[in-house]
């Protein structure tokens, strides 16, 4: 597990744990983003095992609201449909895990997404967006057979552009 685990993330610091018990030295003020401290010439990186291969990462970011009621039709069809497919080999697109943050038609609380295989939670914060902030949505996709272009295109069709704001 070591091994599959570190070809994911060659970075990221592995601990055994019990019943998920961490010192808190270890999670916290870790200075992650301090570029000195992590030098990528360090890092170790090991052969993909066989069934991490198909495993990938897909960014959408986009100057949109939300519409929730196709958003959550939308999830359906991703998550337990598996409705859409990749167009280079076919095959349905497997989440196993999605995350980020979205825009909502009519909301002003910024709100969390996320999601484990086909268990999805959507969490409003307690930030407004200010009205000088440019709104957005950002959704993170980690899973098998994972194609961009159709990522995007169909949740764009749950999305409405937000006006007067510049695409990202």
């Amino acid at each position: 597990m070591w091994c599959s685990n570190r070809s994911v993330n060659g970075l990221a610091m592995l601990m055994e744990t019990q019943r998920s018990k961490v010192e808190l030295d270890h999670i916290l003020d870790l200075h992650c983003y301090d570029v000195k401290e992590k030098q990528l010439s360090s890092v170790t990186m090991v052969t993909p095992h066989a069934h991490i291969q198909n495993m990938s990462t897909v960014t959408i970011e986009i100057a949109a609201d939300v519409v929730e009621e196709r958003f959550d039709r939308w999830l359906e069809e991703l998550l337990w449909e598996k409705a859409l497919c990749n167009r280079h080999n076919g095959q349905p697109m497997c989440i196993i895990r999605m995350k980020g943050m979205m825009s909502l038609l009519g909301n002003p609380l910024r709100v969390i997404v996320q999601a484990v295989n086909e268990t999805v939670e959507k969490l409003p914060t307690t930030t407004e967006w200010a009205s000088f902030d440019e709104r957005f949505t950002r959704m993170i996709f980690i899973g098998r057979h994972l194609e961009h272009e159709t990522l995007y295109s169909s949740f764009m069709s749950s999305c409405q552009p937000v006006k007067n704001q510049t695409k990202l």
